[in-house]
């Protein structure tokens, strides 16, 4: 086959990745705390004789749009929103701790705190298991409180975790394809204190 049709379907293909990256932001703009992916084209110079006017093209996903995106009130106890550029820790389907900005949580029937997409969200010592409560609260700094069942509502509650938050400046982290955030190569980023 011809050297420039090579060229061509080079541009072709990165078009054809881009608009699919597109139709996934698209399709994902109404989903609570997604990231959207973002796109870069470079022009690859071919070293040789007779090379000189092909510059086939490469395209890569880069990274995902890392801006806070924004904060509808909802009305619900456990929808949260980060401020700032923190993360919320969650445990990943293969059990490793990946980070998200979806803040729509609720108690799933095991007694797991979880987000909207069933990842369950950690907590200082773990994913955070909520005991039978006839309300629940979730403090501006994470504290996560409950009223026990028949508790005298005179008593203050009771505090059983804290969301893990984290940033990840400093850090190298990619998107995967769970839509969480990752270290690369593994590992935890370090807990935020000042995440709220």
């Amino acid at each position: 086959m011809d050297r420039l049709v090579y060229t061509a379907l080079s541009g072709l293909k990165g078009q054809m990745n881009a608009q699919a990256t597109i139709a996934n932001n698209i399709a994902n703009a109404s989903t609570v705390g997604y990231r959207a992916d973002r796109v870069n084209f470079e022009r690859l110079l071919v070293q040789g004789d007779g090379h000189d006017s092909r510059q086939p093209s490469a395209e890569t996903v880069v990274d995902m749009d890392r801006r806070a995106g924004a904060i509808t009130q909802t009305g619900r106890g456990l929808d949260v929103a980060i401020t700032g550029e923190g993360w919320l820790a969650v445990q990943a389907a293969d059990g490793s701790e990946a980070y998200t900005r979806r803040g729509d949580l609720r108690v799933a029937p095991s007694g797991v705190l979880e987000t909207g997409d069933g990842f369950p969200v950690m907590g200082s010592g773990g994913p955070i298991t909520v005991p039978p409560h006839d309300k629940i609260m979730i403090a501006t700094d994470g504290t996560l409180s409950i009223v026990p069942p028949g508790a005298d509502p005179a008593q203050p509650p009771q505090i059983i975790d804290q969301l893990k938050l984290v940033s990840d400046k400093g850090s190298t982290t990619v998107k995967g394809l769970d839509n969480l955030l990752h270290v690369r190569g593994g590992g935890a980023l370090p807990e935020d204190l000042d995440a709220t």
